[in-house]
């Protein structure tokens, strides 16, 4: 938080203006630069040290779905070891400054997509630019999310994936938007559904409630089926949430069914605390 408030000193008229944008962006990188500076020869949390190993496995042996001990799940959620790969290979930066920049780009990117969100939905620039940085005050986004670990990156693409429909949904109210752009926007959230799901699993749950969520709730629709919407309507309204859910779905099913043992006890203990 101190953090954050240092930089709102700085530039607080420039993120509230027409710049925003911008420097929501600058704000990601401020915020990840102490944890690149106590980590430049190496990873130094537990989840980052799992994946950095992933990354070197994939590196030396030019494939995914590399072993593990540290954390076996992760052999089956590949998608941030195949970004980091890809960019030392094309780069020649090592492995180590490879990850680095992959999450300095992915937490730059993140306050960006929260300001692009709240427009959508929709508020003043004013007010989105606020959500970008309440959002980057949460204790996660300043030492959790600057990790090498799936979490950092799926985030970034969970929330590309609401981003996606929640401005489709806007569309809809002004009714600007024909078919083949609607079917467009759909094979985007197809793709980055699909990218979230591969890198990381309760990322990709979270996204499926919150897609559930904006379509429940979120204007014009109203009622469960909005028969008077249409089947565009329909579409828009269901296609995200189903497909980020069918993603995931089919991917436990089919590659990784490890993920329901590994996830049950963290989802079930919580749960029976709260209800008891």
């Amino acid at each position: 938080a101190g953090m954050v408030l240092a930089y709102l000193a700085i530039g607080w008229r420039a993120v509230s203006g027409r710049h925003a944008v911008r420097w929501l962006g600058l704000l990601g990188l401020f915020a990840v630069l102490p944890k690149f500076w106590m980590s430049q020869g190496g990873p130094i949390y537990y989840d980052e040290t799992a994946h950095y190993a992933l990354l070197q496995a994939v590196i030396s042996g030019h494939k995914l779905f590399q072993y593990t001990s540290l954390l076996p799940i992760g052999t089956y959620y590949p998608g941030m070891e195949s970004a980091a790969a890809a960019i030392h290979w094309l780069t020649g930066l090592s492995a180590w400054d490879s990850a680095l920049t992959l999450i300095a780009v992915v937490h730059c990117l993140i306050p960006v997509q929260i300001y692009y969100i709240a427009r959508a939905l929709p508020v003043t620039q004013r007010l989105a630019a606020l959500a970008g940085l309440v959002y980057a005050v949460n204790p996660s986004f300043i030492y959790d999310d600057v990790q090498f670990a799936y979490e950092s990156v799926a985030i970034l693409l969970m929330l590309t994936v609401v981003r996606l429909s929640v401005e489709a949904l806007a569309a809809e109210r002004s009714g600007g938007r024909t078919w083949r752009q609607t079917l467009s926007t759909s094979l985007l959230i197809a793709v980055m559904s699909f990218g979230c799901v591969v890198t990381h699993h309760l990322t990709s749950l979270d996204g499926t409630v919150l897609l559930l969520v904006a379509a429940l709730v979120l204007k014009p629709m109203t009622g469960f089926a909005d028969r008077k919407g249409g089947v565009r309507r329909l579409f828009v309204r269901w296609t995200p949430v189903l497909t980020l859910a069918a993603c995931l779905v089919l991917w436990i099913a089919f590659v990784a069914p490890g993920t329901v043992p590994y996830l049950f006890p963290n989802v079930s203990k919580p749960a029976s605390e709260l209800l008891s």
